[in-house]
């Protein structure tokens, strides 16, 4: 009569305790106390009691409640846990799936989603946060009717006209599509300020790692690579048949220029005269200009003789009048 009572004032921690009392003389009943955890824990919750009604609810109390108990106290490493105990199609399972992937927890998210049946919205959540080896992975597996490759190049498409560049190569890293990030990289390293080698060597640098994993993933995958297929022009031949040419070129360059200003010339004329094997990514003003000073100063009068005659059939030869007539006197 006292349980009751409590129930019907809805007093249900009271009425707990009168249940786990009346267990512990062997008079409780299971579906009762269940009853009762899940109402105490309910009042708890509106209250903003989150902690006390998880307690309430315990770990294997209803999961529907426990979810959002859980997810209100932003305890992510429980809901993983709790969502890969669900059992398959259990109708919570799309809500965490959309939780997950509002904090960025991609494989949780799509594993929620494929346990509830939604294969569409997991690859859109590979998507939507940028996943697109997981993209690509998924598709395979469940034979998804989805151009994953056409999704991904019409963002990068998209990124590139907003002249995000990097956002793009990033893109690409993380889809494992590693040459189509060199392309890009070595693009940005032609298109850069010359007065700044370091960072051109840097941007080189890093198209070079790019290929060097794409040959590691098609090795890996047993497939014979050839890196010059389909190229059309001599930048894409560097690229992929001698992709460190370019970090190689302004590594001499600023070599030869530290040489030259720490009046090392002899050294320098030889680094120098080593730039002439990467006229095809270095300006030839930049090359026969250090090489004229450097073999000016150790006084290698025939070089430089030779460097001046180069610089003087650039087209635009009124910009070397005065170092020629200089040097003539």
């Amino acid at each position: 009569m006292a349980l009751s009572l409590q129930e019907r004032l809805g007093d249900w921690q009271s009425a707990l305790q009168l249940m786990q009392t009346a267990v512990s003389g062997g008079y409780g009943e299971d579906w009762r106390i269940e009853q009762a955890r899940n109402e105490a824990g309910d009042l708890l919750a509106e209250c903003g009691e989150w902690s006390q009604a998880r307690t309430m609810y315990g770990i294997d109390g209803d999961p529907e409640r426990l979810v959002h108990c859980l997810h209100a106290l932003e305890e992510w490493a429980e809901l993983s846990t709790l969502a890969k105990t669900l059992p398959q199609g259990h109708p919570i399972l799309p809500e965490l799936g959309s939780m997950f992937a509002s904090v960025g927890m991609c494989s949780d998210a799509v594993e929620a989603l494929i346990k509830s049946g939604q294969r569409k919205a997991a690859m859109d959540v590979c998507v939507s946060l940028n996943e697109w080896t997981m993209a690509v992975k998924l598709s395979r597996e469940h034979n998804l009717d989805v151009d994953v490759p056409s999704l991904l190049s019409q963002y990068v498409s998209h990124l590139l006209e907003e002249n995000k560049p990097l956002q793009a190569v990033e893109l690409y890293c993380k889809a494992e599509c590693f040459l189509e990030a060199a392309k890009i990289m070595y693009r940005l390293a032609k298109e850069h300020k010359k007065n700044e080698p370091i960072k051109i060597k840097r941007k080189y640098v890093l198209a070079a790692l790019f290929v060097e994993n794409h040959v590691r993933n098609h090795e890996r995958e047993g497939d014979k690579v050839h890196l010059h297929e389909n190229s059309q022009s001599q930048d894409k031949d560097l690229v992929f048949e001698k992709p460190w040419k370019g970090a190689e070129a302004y590594h001499f360059l600023m070599l030869a220029q530290k040489q030259l200003y720490e009046g090392n010339l002899d050294t320098a004329l030889k680094t120098a005269m080593n730039l002439q094997s990467y006229d095809d990514i270095l300006d030839y003003e930049t090359v026969y200009s250090l090489i004229a000073l450097s073999a000016c100063g150790c006084e290698a009068y025939e070089v430089c003789s030779k460097a001046f005659m180069k610089l003087e059939a650039i087209p635009e030869r009124e910009i070397w009048d005065d170092a020629i007539e200089g040097f003539c006197e």
